[in-house]
C-alpha cells in the first residue's frame, strides 16, 4: 500500500517571520528617513528633553537609569519631570498625572506599574501619555522644569530631544540581530549613531572591546554599568512597612533563613541573580510575564506556592510590589527588591561631567551650579 506523502508547507515559521521582520525593518527605516528630511517634524519644548531609551524590546535598566538621571539633576539644582509612556495603564492612551511631585494622584492601575513606582521613589513630578510630545507639553505647562526625562524614548522621534542617551545589555546588546518578530530588535543596530552617548547595563566584564561591540558608535562616549541589588523595604506579616531598626534587624537574619521568589519583569532570571548576591537562599521561585497584573487567583497560587516552599519569607521586586494590593494577604513578610546602576570605577564622575555638559549646553544649568 502506497503511503500517502504530505507536502512540505510553502513556507515554514522561520520564513514567515524572516518575512516580517524584513517588512518591520522597511516600515522603520521609511520612518525614520521621514523625520531625518524633516517630512515629519520633530517638535520642541519649552525646556531640555533627556531621552533614556533602547533599541531592543526588552528591559535594559531604563528606569534605574531614570531614578539616576533625575536624582543628578536635581543635584545640578534643575526642576526635572519624569515623561513615560504608561504601558498598559488606563492613562497610556490619553495621558494623565500621576505625580505632582508631592503626592500620587492615582493608582497603578491608572498610571502603569513602572510610572507608580517611580513617583513612589521620587518626589518630583511624573507625567504619562503615548503621545510623548502632548505629555511633555503638559508637563511642561503645569509644573516649569528646567528637564524634562522620557523614560523609553529612543523611538520617540517626534518629540525633539538634547540629549539621547541610549542603553544596551552588556550581556547581550543586540539579542540574534534580528528585528522584530524575528529577534528583539526595535530598530537596525545603525540606529545608535542617533544617540549622544551608549551605557551598557549588566556588565561584568565584556570579553571584547565597546568599539568592535558597538562599531556603529565608533569612538563613544562609552559607559560600563552593572545592577546592583538592594533591599528597598520590608513588609510585616500585617502588612505595615518596616522601620530602620526592624528592617536592619531583618538584614542580619537574612542568610540564614530562605526566600520563596515571585516576580513578573522583563528579565525575571536577574531578578534571581540579584537576590543570590544578597545572599539570600531560594526555596522556591514563580515567573510571571513582564507587567503582568495579578489577580486574587494569582495571588493564592504565590501564597500556596510559599507556604509548601517552607520558606521563612517572600521576595520580589519594586515593580510586582505596585501590583500587589494587599501584601498583608500573604501572612508572611515581604521583601521587597530594588536596583542600583552603579557605574565602573572612575566613570561615574566622567558620567555626571558628561551630562552637567550636555544640559549646560542647552540652556538648563547655569555656571553657578
Amino acid at each position: 500500500m502506497d503511503i500517502p506523502v504530505r507536502a512540505a508547507p510553502f513556507f515554514s515559521f522561520e520564513t514567515v517571520l524572516l518575512l516580517l521582520s524584513i517588512l518591520y525593518a522597511a516600515c522603520v527605516r521609511c520612518r525614520t528617513l521621514l523625520y531625518r528630511f524633516h517630512i515629519l517634524p520633530s517638535r520642541k519644548v519649552p525646556c531640555v528633553v533627556v531621552s533614556i531609551g533602547n533599541i531592543i524590546a526588552g528591559g535594559t535598566g531604563k528606569t534605574p537609569m531614570t531614578l539616576y538621571i533625575a536624582d543628578l539633576v536635581k543635584k545640578l539644582g534643575c526642576r526635572p519631570v519624569v515623561v513615560s509612556r504608561g504601558y498598559r495603564g488606563r492613562f497610556e492612551k490619553n495621558g494623565g498625572i500621576v505625580s505632582d511631585g508631592r503626592q500620587i494622584l492615582c493608582s497603578p492601575k491608572d498610571s502603569g506599574d513602572e510610572p507608580f513606582m517611580t513617583a513612589s521613589l521620587l518626589n518630583i513630578p511624573v507625567v504619562v501619555g503615548s503621545n510623548r510630545y502632548n505629555a511633555a507639553m503638559t508637563a511642561a505647562a503645569r509644573f516649569n522644569p528646567d528637564i524634562i526625562i522620557l523614560d523609553d524614548g529612543f523611538q520617540h522621534l517626534s518629540l525633539f530631544r538634547d540629549l539621547n542617551l541610549i542603553l544596551l545589555d552588556g550581556a547581550s546588546p543586540f539579542g540574534n540581530g534580528a528585528l522584530l518578530p524575528r529577534g528583539i530588535l526595535r530598530e537596525p543596530v545603525a540606529a545608535v549613531k542617533r544617540s549622544d552617548a551608549v551605557v551598557f547595563t549588566r556588565c561584568h566584564g565584556l570579553p571584547t572591546s565597546l568599539e568592535s561591540v558597538c562599531p556603529d558608535r565608533a569612538g563613544g562616549p562609552f559607559f560600563e554599568t552593572c545592577h546592583a541589588p538592594n533591599i528597598s523595604m520590608v513588609i510585616n506579616a500585617d502588612g505595615r512597612q518596616m522601620d530602620e531598626t526592624e528592617k536592619n534587624e531583618f538584614l542580619k537574619d537574612i542568610r540564614t533563613g530562605t526566600g520563596f521568589l515571585f516576580s513578573g519583569i522583563a528579565n525575571n532570571a536577574d531578578f534571581r541573580r540579584g537576590c543570590g548576591e544578597l545572599g539570600i537562599k531560594t526555596a522556591g521561585f514563580l515567573e510571571f510575564p513582564d507587567h503582568f497584573w495579578y489577580t486574587q487567583l494569582d495571588l493564592e497560587c504565590i501564597r500556596n506556592a510559599f507556604r509548601k516552599s517552607r520558606a521563612d519569607f517572600i521576595v520580589t521586586t519594586q515593580k510586582d510590589y505596585v501590583r500587589i494590593k494587599d501584601p498583608s494577604f500573604f501572612t508572611a513578610v515581604v521583601a521587597v527588591t530594588g536596583v542600583q546602576l552603579v557605574f565602573k570605577k572612575g566613570e561615574e564622575d566622567v558620567f555626571e561631567t558628561f551630562i552637567k555638559h550636555k544640559i549646560h549646553s542647552s540652556g538648563a544649568v547655569n555656571d553657578t551650579h
